[in-house]
C-alpha cells in the first residue's frame, strides 16, 4: 500500500499555534461610526443648556448692573454726607441710603449732635439701635466706642467699661483695641483693682494689635506709673487782700489822711543847717616894756 501523505501545513509557520481544544479567534467586529455620547447628550439636551446658558449670561449681567447702581449709591451718599450740616440732613440720608457706609458716619455724627442739644436718650438709643441692627457695618467699632463714652461720662462706668472689653476682642476693631483697654485700665485703677489695671495695659501693648503710635505711647506711659500714688499736693497761700483807695476827706483834715492810699506822702522840708560860729580872734600879745637906763 501506498504510504499516507500528511496533509499540508497550510498555516503559516509564524503563526501562534491554539491549544488544542480552543476557539478559533473571531475577528473583531467593525468600528462604531455613530454620534459619540456626548454628541448625543448635547443634541437630547441642547435646549436646556442653551436657557441655562442665556441665564447665566443674565445672572452676570444683572449682578454688574447691581454693583455699578450700588457703586452710584455709596458715591451718592457720600455727597449727602458732607454737605449735611444739621441732624434734619443727617435723619434724611439716613432713611434716604439705608446699608451704606454713609449711613454708619451719618447716625454716629446725628447721636453726636443730640447729646450736644442735651438729648442724652435720643443719643444713646440711636447707637444702641444702629448697634443692634447692622453688626457687620464698618462703622461698628466707632459706634461702640461713642456709646461707651456717653455711659462713662453719665457715671454708668460698668456698661462702659462692658462695651469696651467687647470691642476689644473683636479681631475686626484691632486700631482700638489699645485705647479701649486704657479706658477700661483707668476704670479698674479707679475702682483699686489695681492688678487688672496692669493686666489690661499689658494686654492692651500687645505688639499684634495694629494700635496708633499716640495710644501706644500713652499705653507705655501708664503701665510705668500704674498704682503709684501721687504725692500731696499744697495748695497755694491766699494773695493778700487789694489796697482800698480812701477818698479825700475835708480840707482841714491832716495831711496825713487826706493822702490816698498808694500814693507816696509829701517829702517834710529838711531844715536850714545852721550857720558856723565865727572864729573868735586871738588877744594881741602886751607889749613887753623896755628896761630903765
Amino acid at each position: 500500500m501506498a504510504a499516507k501523505q500528511k496533509p499540508e501545513d497550510t498555516e503559516s509557520p509564524s503563526a501562534p499555534r491554539l491549544p488544542e481544544g480552543s476557539d478559533p479567534a473571531i475577528p473583531l467586529g467593525e468600528i462604531d461610526q455613530g454620534p459619540s455620547a456626548v454628541d448625543r447628550f448635547m443634541e437630547a439636551h441642547q435646549t436646556k443648556l442653551l436657557i441655562g446658558l442665556a441665564l447665566l449670561v443674565i445672572g452676570a449681567g444683572v449682578m454688574i448692573v447691581v454693583s455699578g447702581l450700588d457703586e452710584i449709591k455709596e458715591t451718592e451718599a457720600g455727597e449727602a454726607l458732607v454737605a449735611a450740616k444739621n441732624p434734619t440732613d443727617f435723619r434724611n440720608l439716613i432713611e434716604e441710603f439705608q446699608g451704606t457706609a454713609a449711613e454708619g458716619t451719618a447716625n454716629l455724627q446725628l447721636a453726636r449732635a443730640l447729646w450736644d442739644e442735651d438729648d442724652r436718650e435720643g443719643a444713646k438709643t440711636l447707637l444702641e439701635q444702629f448697634i443692634a441692627k447692622t453688626p457687620a457695618h464698618p462703622a461698628q467699632p466707632a459706634a461702640k466706642m461713642t456709646l461707651a463714652s456717653f455711659y462713662r461720662e453719665e457715671g454708668d462706668t460698668d456698661r462702659a467699661d462692658k462695651l469696651l472689653l467687647s470691642l476689644a476682642q473683636n479681631p475686626e476693631a484691632k486700631y482700638l483695641a489699645p485705647l479701649a483697654l486704657l479706658r477700661v485700665s483707668a476704670s479698674q485703677e479707679q475702682s483699686g483693682d489695681i492688678e487688672g489695671a496692669r493686666d489690661s495695659l499689658e494686654q492692651a501693648s500687645d505688639p499684634s494689635l495694629s494700635g496708633s503710635f499716640l495710644s501706644q505711647r500713652m499705653v507705655e506711659s501708664r503701665l510705668e506709673t500704674v498704682g503709684i500714688v501721687p504725692p500731696v499736693t499744697i495748695p497755694r497761700p491766699k494773695p493778700p487782700p487789694p489796697k482800698i483807695n480812701v477818698p479825700l476827706l475835708a480840707p482841714d483834715a491832716p495831711d496825713s489822711l487826706n493822702t490816698p492810699s498808694g500814693a507816696a506822702p509829701e517829702p517834710a522840708p529838711e531844715p536850714a543847717p545852721e550857720p558856723a560860729p565865727e572864729p573868735t580872734p586871738e588877744p594881741a600879745p602886751e607889749p613887753t616894756p623896755e628896761p630903765a637906763p
